[in-house]
């Protein structure tokens, strides 16, 4: 897991390497209670350095051995493969030897050229070292200095001590641990781990000891720190969400809190709603089967435990969907909401949470189709789980993802038993949105037909409206056109016309409402149409929209209208539908006047060439102006009549 071998320090760019050398020295000296403030590096890699990139001055303390051999030690830090023959030149500019290098001979001091790009044998390192040698050959006091050259390999052997600059390599070179990080702003402060932690003296944390006053965050910190210094070191931190707990753990390796801080390259850190793999039980394993020392940091921001114990108290289970859904929903944490729908200790109204923001954006959607699918099962939980879905399905298309299969299977659920409101203003527009990405193609035409039979059916029996639900119905005809015809147009029976709907379901007398029909392109209407054309022209003929009143002119004839006339075989009786939609049903103001409006609708066939149809315009005039004079004289006595009453 935490393997580390030269390839990984060799895709490290010129900065990252020369911050991990620095990082691998300040973790050496802290494992050895030495100041971190021994070591210094900086600035721009490419810029003039005078031989050193990372420095190490220990004024007090013994040597820590090994990869830092020397109080005084100068690092040369190299991403090129830096062969023997490269090496004078940089410890000898122009001839003359280092400064830098100078001193630390006078300090007896240590000289290291680090290069990632170096894969050395023994002999091809013993001729680097022998090249440094040379370099320093004519300098009093040469022998006393120690010269080491770290090829990849060697950098990699000491990154291998430190789990915490593993991870960071692994993180740098685009190789990371899914879920798991090193030592970072795990809390998301604004200046990263510059941020200085600010300790309030009223805050106190508690060890959970009997009578326990508690302690200070200072004291509290170290604490901690003793604790987890010792092997099999575990301290559970818990409080509600928000009051600093990743930041207080951040803080443990902050060497500006407290006395002694832990070592930043040794903790690992993840946070559980990050789905980390492996898992941290399995993240331990690999670390006791390598023997890796390191501090591992599991943040589960809100308490899953606390999260499990609400789904079933008392109280906080009503209200259980809020508190999850206030973190990023883990999967553990989808599992409890499913659970919470059937447990039916939570408020319905409480799932609409879910429809909040990204809420729902981190559970799969095999999970989310299961949470709304029971959902819309419970009282009043349709409507809850069609904004759910939306939010959902909204955000993947908001971040340009595809929605996942599930998703999509779950959009067709909802729509194959839906649950139509006149309460609910956002409902249409949900409904619509889902169909639009649910119902189209051969695997929506299932679900399309459910809702199209269940659509009729509210029709019939007051439960669906058109003016409640034009959004739907119009995506319904523009996405599967044909199955919408046939489940409301379709079925001929013994009469000519074969259809149980007309213009009250689709086409709104009153003009404010759009016809949903007006949805379907011209050339699949038709193609239904040439099906059956006898029985279809005729049905159709009363629904669709017949006419069109542009602002401050008459009625005129839509092309549809138009076209219809001309491909049907009977066109009297396609034109007589229309003509019984002159009166409206429903309307404001005169209902004679509106109707004498359309008159001029049948000036247009007044000199048809069809006999027939010239015919029928020609006996119908009278009859409707005969019906207009019938009511303006009722209009008329109506009038007289309210007025009398309010003299």
């Amino acid at each position: 897991m935490f393997a580390i071998d030269g390839n990984h320090v060799a895709e490290l760019n010129d900065e990252d390497l020369r911050s991990l050398v620095g990082l691998l020295c300040e973790a050496q000296l802290r494992s050895h209670e030495l100041s971190t403030s021994a070591v210094t590096w900086g600035g721009n890699q490419s810029a003039a350095d005078g031989g050193i990139d990372v420095r190490i001055r220990i004024e007090d303390g013994a040597v820590p051995g090994g990869f830092i051999p020397r109080k005084s030690i100068g690092f040369q830090v190299k991403k090129t493969d830096f062969t023997p023959g490269l090496i004078g030149s940089e410890m000898r500019p122009s001839g003359q030897l280092r400064a830098s290098i100078s001193n630390l001979i006078d300090e007896g001091g240590s000289y290291i050229i680090v290069s990632s790009g170096s894969d050395t044998s023994d002999s091809a390192l013993s001729a680097r070292i022998e090249a440094m040698r040379s370099a320093v050959a004519d300098k009093a006091g040469h022998a006393g200095v120690h010269l080491d050259f770290y090829d990849r390999n060697r950098l990699a052997t000491w990154i291998r001590g430190h789990p915490g600059l593993a991870m960071w390599v692994r993180q740098k070179t685009g190789r990371g641990i899914s879920g798991w990080q090193a030592y970072a702003s795990w809390a998301a402060s604004p200046n990263g781990v510059q941020d200085e932690y600010l300790v309030d003296d009223k805050v106190r944390l508690h060890a959970g000891i009997v009578d326990d006053k508690g302690f200070d965050v200072a004291q509290g910190i170290d604490r901690i720190r003793d604790c987890l210094r010792g092997i099999r070191g575990v301290v559970r931190l818990t409080g509600l969400s928000g009051v600093g707990k990743t930041r207080l753990v951040q803080a443990l390796f902050d060497t500006r809190v407290g006395q002694i801080p832990l070592d930043p390259a040794s903790v690992i850190y993840t946070d559980m709603n990050d789905n980390p793999s492996p898992q941290p039980m399995g993240m331990a394993s690999d670390l006791i089967a390598s023997q890796t020392r390191a501090v591992s940091a599991l943040d589960y921001q809100l308490c899953e435990d606390v999260l499990e114990e609400a789904l079933g108290h008392q109280t906080l289970g009503a209200w259980f969907p809020v508190l999850q859904a206030s973190i990023k929903v883990s999967a553990a944490g989808a599992k409890r909401l499913i659970r919470a729908v059937t447990l039916g200790k939570a408020r319905v109204g409480a799932f609409r949470s879910l429809g909040h923001g990204s809420s729902s954006d981190s559970i799969s959607g095999d999970d989310l189709r299961t949470i709304v699918g029971s959902l819309a099962k419970q009282e009043h939980g349709y409507g809850i789980a069609c904004d759910i879905l939306w939010m959902r399905l909204h955000l993947d298309s908001d971040q340009s993802k595809n929605n996942p299969p599930e998703l999509i299977e779950a959009g067709r659920d909802l729509l194959s038993f839906p649950v139509f409101s006149d309460r609910e203003s956002m409902r249409d527009h949900h409904l619509k949105a889902i169909a639009s990405s649910c119902l189209p193609g051969v695997e929506g035409e299932s679900a399309t037909r459910l809702l199209c039979e269940k659509i009729k059916l509210g029709f019939v029996d007051y439960t669906f409206r058109a003016f409640n639900h034009e959004q739907l119905l119009r995506c319904v005809f523009q996405v599967q056109p044909k199955i919408a015809l046939d489940v409301f147009f379709g079925a001929v029976e013994e009469d000519e016309e074969g259809v149980d709907l007309g213009v009250d379901d689709f086409d709104d007398p009153s003009d404010f409402w759009p016809n949903p029909l007006d949805g379907i392109a011209t050339n699949d209407l038709f193609l239904w149409c040439d099906e059956r054309p006898a029985q279809r022209y005729i049905a159709l003929s009363r629904a669709v929209s017949y006419q069109a009143v542009p602002r401050g002119a008459n009625a005129e004839w839509t092309d549809l209208a138009i076209e219809m006339l001309k491909r049907a075989p009977n066109p009297v009786a396609v034109l007589e539908k229309f003509v019984d939609r002159f009166s409206p049903r429903s309307w404001s103001g005169s209902r004679a006047a509106i109707l004498e409006s359309r008159f001029g609708l049948l000036d247009r066939f007044s000199g048809s060439d069809d006999p027939s149809i010239a015919n029928f315009v020609e006996q119908i005039r009278p009859k409707l102006m005969e019906e207009a004079t019938r009511m303006r004289k009722w209009e008329d006595e109506w009038d007289s009549r309210r007025d009398e009453r309010f003299e």
